[in-house]
């Protein structure tokens, strides 16, 4: 299901791709003579589109990059025939492959709202530069994947975000799930009732082996069903408990029958928004691929764009 954000932030960025040849390694068993065009954006550009929450301030351009340069990229990275890039000696000809600092005219939208032209530093940064940037913030999947895929249609990469989206999503409900379980068990709760109630109050008196069952997945201990959720059901429960977690904070001296009776209203409430604005069941968006599944197919994603576009130059 196209999301608007993600429409928006496509055509943002494929309007704003510049591009510059490529410098062939004349070194390089392997050198290329054909002449190779390298993508690159401003850093304003992006700043205009992701703000300064993700960006940072213009005026550390640089530093925002070569953090993020650095943060990403794994500590051994060897091309064919040429020595470790990341030793010290060459690790700033390696960022300077994909940082160029420019002077530059651009307009500028502040945090305030306000709109100005500037003429100063400003910077080009490569596709994997761009990447390693997005890859800080795990709910940026679409725009990770976007500056992964060059040339995909957005039909195919909002799929795939939707799909790797999954990986955050979890973590998130994991975190919310140990805090209203610390709860419940505080307020002396049978924490085999509990987790029995919370299933059925979401997927309707259907329990997790009956809903592996339903859809063909292996049945294994210490392997919850939240482990196969799509993203619209681990978004929904997610919602769910947080507000469960509000609300107890600005009561926490309420009994856990109260508690309990709050947090099954919401699951039951967030499964009715879900069927109003996707017009799917939760118990309808379960995979069979699991979340760990999902998580090792981005890290291999992840290592063969590192290996294709880590060496690519913008000079």
């Amino acid at each position: 299901m196209p999301r608007p954000q993600a429409k928006t932030t496509y055509e943002y960025l494929q309007g704003q791709i510049l591009r510059s040849k490529q410098e062939t390694n004349l070194f390089s068993p392997e050198a290329d003579f054909s002449v190779q065009l390298s993508d690159y954006w401003l850093f304003s550009n992006l700043y205009n589109l992701f703000g300064e929450d993700l960006m940072g301030e213009h005026k550390n351009a640089y530093s925002t990059a070569y953090n993020a340069i650095t943060r990403h990229t794994p500590k051994k990275l060897h091309q064919k025939g040429e020595p470790n890039l990341l030793s010290p000696e060459k690790f700033q000809d390696f960022i300077t492959s994909h940082i160029i600092t420019i002077t530059n005219n651009y307009s500028i939208h502040a945090p305030n709202g306000v709109k100005y032209k500037k003429e100063g530093l400003d910077a080009k940064l490569s596709r994997y530069a761009c990447w390693s940037i997005m890859k800080q913030y795990p709910y940026m999947i679409f725009a990770q994947l976007y500056f992964m895929n060059p040339n995909t249609k957005f039909e195919q990469l909002n799929e795939m975000a939707y799909k790797f989206s999954r990986i955050y999503l979890r973590e998130n409900l994991t975190k919310a799930e140990k805090v209203i379980s610390g709860i419940a068990i505080r307020k002396k709760a049978n924490m085999k009732l509990f987790n029995h109630a919370r299933i059925n109050a979401f997927f309707y008196n259907i329990d997790s082996k009956t809903l592996k069952e339903i859809h063909g997945i292996e049945i294994k201990e210490n392997d919850p069903i939240a482990n196969y959720m799509g993203a619209e059901s681990l978004l929904a429960r997610q919602k769910a408990l947080y507000m469960t977690i509000r609300q107890h904070d600005t009561k926490p001296s309420m009994n856990f029958s109260e508690f309990s009776d709050i947090l099954l209203k919401a699951l039951y409430n967030q499964r009715i928004k879900m069927i109003q604005t996707t017009g799917k069941y939760p118990e309808q968006d379960i995979e069979k691929q699991s979340v760990n599944e999902v998580k090792t197919e981005l890290n291999k994603k992840e290592r063969e764009f590192i290996k294709q576009f880590a060496f690519t130059k913008i000079r």
